[in-house]
């Protein structure tokens, strides 16, 4: 049987997880994750929060009790539902510079640094070339196994947005940015050989999960291994223990040819590109050589090209890409923070997740999927609505800058000013957007004002030819099963027609005079008419414009109807 390892969307990674986790993974949140087919889930969480200290006993906090005792009772409501738990970690964790941690402890302070994920805090990693961290790290894995019986294993991330050692964002491998950093890395860790201060993290770990529980599963994540070696990294993957599994997402590394023979590079989770990469390609055919388990993270309902909405309904992409996954015959698949409310994406994949045999014909599966999902629906122009979303997706200008510092995610809510651009730069979309600026010339660094215009106006067309066969497909389908839905696909290409205006209105300001301002009323005339067209969608489904990970919305009726009335100022 193929391991599923899933989470739900409920659960909120940056708000103490492991306190919250009974609350959110009831019973009944349980059963259905397991009845959908997956076999466990994962939790977030940090070692010095979360279990006992022999080494560092100054981490041992009432706090801690508690969350053993929350996770302890997830375990066990887990195991009775017949799902596995599986903590998720990223260690050692930097702490920050006016911890009281490095007071006692100012020798083992690492590099300095920013984590990129919330609230860029500044802090010292704890430098492993200090063995009381590696022992830190093994004891307190030991000791949470054996606080928590039944705890299944670990996910374990040593390259990733976060300061969590010390060479977490420079090393030989990058020598343009190692060079430039040098100076300011520990001068402990900075001439180390960055493969063997990774394998050190991990074995550790292991070896204190492995002395408790010589059944649990380590899983190593390889997301941002390149940091550290050129893929299919032999040193590193060689270097840990052969019990701990691989992780890999399946688009790292890919290419996506344009239609004017641009080459763009996917290194994000994507539904605009199936996969698997080149570099996933050579991880996996490494991996299988050496006969090493690998897992292949999917992110199936949405991803980042539409972060703020439940389901970017293309069920073809999520066929091929399901299938093809498959074929590479994983020890299992794995969910991440986002993309998992429940979806048709979803369920596409958990129809083929436990089949030994892959469908031979993809319309004929998908629509049978259709029907046994929606009632009632007429499955052959379901299917089709599905062809014309994916042609849309899949003119996609993927970019990182554009999908973390771009608009698409609350352009419905993203209120503009006539006059030229002020300079504020835009803020983390995985952040309330209130703070955003109005310069948005770092989010075109791949792809002009003029391409993304061109695109997202296309992409909206395309949609909006969907939208005919789909609303015949659920014709028949019963109110309350088609609500939420509806309003899901509705919304996408008001959305797509909204992003393609905030990138015109940039482009009257960076060359502004007076005379663009009949063009800037024409604009914000036609954001009002999808304003108003999304007000309603808004009221349908409450769950559009809200991000999983920021744990809010992104926009909603509230911040349309603000920009409504703010659009309307403006016109009068």
């Amino acid at each position: 049987m193929v391991k599923s390892i899933f989470r739900s969307w409920k659960s909120k990674i940056f708000d103490d997880e492991v306190m919250h986790a009974p609350e959110v993974y009831s019973e009944k949140e349980l059963t259905r994750i397991k009845n959908a087919g997956h076999t466990g889930i994962w939790v977030a969480g940090l070692l010095r929060d979360l279990s006992h200290s022999d080494v560092f006993p100054e981490f041992n906090r009432k706090e801690n009790q508690r969350r053993i005792e929350a996770l302890k009772i997830l375990v066990q409501r887990a195991f009775n539902c017949g799902l596995e738990v599986f903590v998720y970690l990223v260690e050692p964790r930097n702490l920050s510079i006016t911890d009281f941690f490095w007071k006692k402890h100012p020798e083992i302070k690492g590099t300095r640094g920013n984590a990129a994920i919330r609230e860029y805090q500044e802090g010292y990693a704890m430098c492993t070339s200090d063995r009381r961290v590696l022992e830190f790290l093994e004891n307190s894995t030991r000791n949470l196994f054996k606080l928590v019986p039944g705890l299944k294993g670990m996910i374990l991330v040593t390259a990733s947005e976060h300061l969590h050692h010390c060479l977490s964002f420079a090393t030989p491998s990058w020598p343009n940015l190692y060079e430039k950093q040098y100076p300011h890395l520990c001068p402990k860790c900075r001439d180390r050989d960055a493969v063997g201060l990774i394998a050190e993290i991990i074995n550790h770990i292991a070896q204190g999960a492995f002395s408790a529980n010589s059944d649990a599963e380590i899983i190593a994540s390889a997301w941002g291994w390149t940091w550290y070696e050129t893929p299919p990294h032999p040193r590193l993957i060689e270097a840990i223990d052969k019990r701990i599994a691989i992780e890999t997402f399946f688009e790292k590394g890919g290419v996506k040819r344009q239609r004017n023979g641009q080459n763009i590079r996917i290194n994000e989770y994507a539904l605009s590109y199936i996969g698997p990469s080149p570099y996933v390609r050579r991880l996996i055919a490494y991996l299988k050589k050496k006969r090493r388990k690998f897992y292949l993270k999917l992110v199936l309902g949405t991803t980042h090209e539409l972060v703020t909405i439940p389901c970017l309904p293309v069920a073809t992409q999520v066929y091929q890409k399901v299938t093809r996954a498959k074929k590479l015959k994983p020890y299992g698949f794995m969910s991440f923070t986002f993309g998992t409310i429940p979806c048709i994406n979803l369920r596409v994949f958990e129809k083929i997740l436990p089949r030994k045999i892959l469908p031979r014909n993809q319309k004929t599966f998908l629509q049978s999927v259709a029907k046994e999902y929606y009632p009632g629906c007429d499955p052959k122009k379901l299917y089709q609505a599905w062809k014309h979303f994916s042609s849309a997706l899949n003119l996609y200008p993927f970019s990182n800058s554009l999908m973390y510092y771009g608009p698409v995610c609350f352009a419905l809510a993203y209120r503009q000013f006539p006059g030229p651009v002020k300079g504020k730069p835009m803020s983390p979309t995985w952040l309330p957007f209130a703070s955003n600026g109005d310069d948005l010339s770092s989010v075109c660094t791949d792809f002009s004002e003029k391409i993304i215009i061109k695109r997202f106006e296309e992409m909206s067309r395309l949609w909006q030819q969907g939208l005919v066969w789909y609303h015949q497909g659920m014709e028949n389908v019963l109110p309350r099963k088609k609500r939420n839905e509806i309003a899901t696909v509705e919304i996408i290409p008001l959305i797509f027609q909204s992003v393609a205006n905030v990138f015109k209105i940039h482009l009257l300001k960076k060359s502004w005079h007076k005379q663009e301002m009949e063009g800037f009323r024409k604009i914000i005339r036609q954001e009002l008419f999808l304003g108003q067209k999304a007000l309603p969608l808004l009221r349908m489904n409450k769950l559009l414009g809200y991000h999983v990970e920021a744990g809010t919305h992104l926009f909603s009726e509230r911040l349309v109807n603000q920009k409504i009335r703010h659009l309307r100022r403006l016109l009068r």
